[in-house]
């Protein structure tokens, strides 16, 4: 029985996937950095633990801890992003972890689904997170526009009316 998911992202894959068919002239740096911002906004909403792998071609291994349950690994030394992935999604799952891994590589997918982590196809994955996104977005409206987040409105008529009495004193 699982803990909590946890979210394993071949990053350079999904943001591949994600802006491969924009033409927008935006640099890596700042593609890389939205697709962070929409990745912890995702795993937030959902309560995910989440660790993003970009590949360094022979830097060190950098990590950049968001939050306790968001961690970015810029490089990996001496390992590519997949193999890197592969042997952290063996180790969670041996742990009792619900691992899913993101990435559209279909050796990775193959080599993850044999350690017992569910794959997720990186078009899955930004539909997944377009969805989020709005769900996001039609909540704060809500909250923003939506009723008075007021106590009576969220209580049983009997316990209301037993509350007025006691405010007027006529207990």
């Amino acid at each position: 029985m699982s803990r909590w998911t946890w979210l394993l992202v071949d990053g350079y894959n999904l943001l591949h996937g994600w802006f491969g068919m924009n033409r927008e002239e935006v640099s890596l740096i700042d593609k890389r950095e939205k697709l962070i911002r929409l990745l912890m906004d995702y795993s937030g909403y959902h309560s995910l633990r989440t660790t993003v792998v970009f590949d360094g071609q022979g830097s060190l291994e950098e990590r950049e801890v968001k939050s306790t349950k968001f961690v970015i690994i810029y490089g990996v030394q001496q390992e590519t992003a997949d193999q890197w992935i592969e042997r952290r999604a063996w180790e969670l799952v041996k742990q009792g972890w619900t691992v899913k891994v993101v990435t559209s590589d279909q050796l990775e997918q193959r080599v993850i689904f044999g350690a017992g982590a569910l794959r997720v196809p990186c078009r899955e994955m930004m539909e997944d997170m377009r969805l989020t996104l709005k769900e996001i977005r039609s909540e704060i409206a809500q909250r923003e526009f939506g009723e008075r987040n007021e106590l009576s409105n969220r209580i049983d008529e009997s316990v209301l009316s037993e509350l007025e009495r006691w405010r007027r004193g006529k207990v």
